[in-house]
């Protein structure tokens, strides 16, 4: 199964690999971007939407981290929060004093 598995990552690696060299190679004119007052160099337009494809990359799973931890911390806030509360609840246990006879 693990070798199926290594195959598998390495034919989808080689595909977007080739899937992005002809991208790169099949669009080749530059282009400048302009943003308010700040504008571009001329670069081809496959840096920038390569670029943009890594940085979409990075954010996505950073976006995903920061919920999960988010949410995990919630719990725990939650958890902790119920603890006290059932702790404050609790009536202490008494047992009678023993008596002298």
């Amino acid at each position: 199964m693990g070798k199926l598995r290594k195959l598998v990552l390495i034919v989808v690696l080689l595909v977007v690999g080739i899937t992005c060299l002809v991208f790169v190679l099949q669009n080749q004119q530059d282009v400048v971007l302009n943003f308010l007052t700040w504008s571009s160099p001329a670069i081809p337009v496959s840096v920038f939407v390569l670029c943009g494809l890594l940085l979409g990359m990075l954010i996505g799973p950073l976006l995903f981290s920061l919920k999960r931890f988010l949410r995990r911390r919630s719990r725990l806030t939650r958890a902790e929060a119920q603890r006290v509360a059932a702790a404050k609840s609790a009536k202490p246990v008494v047992t009678p004093a023993p008596t002298a006879s």
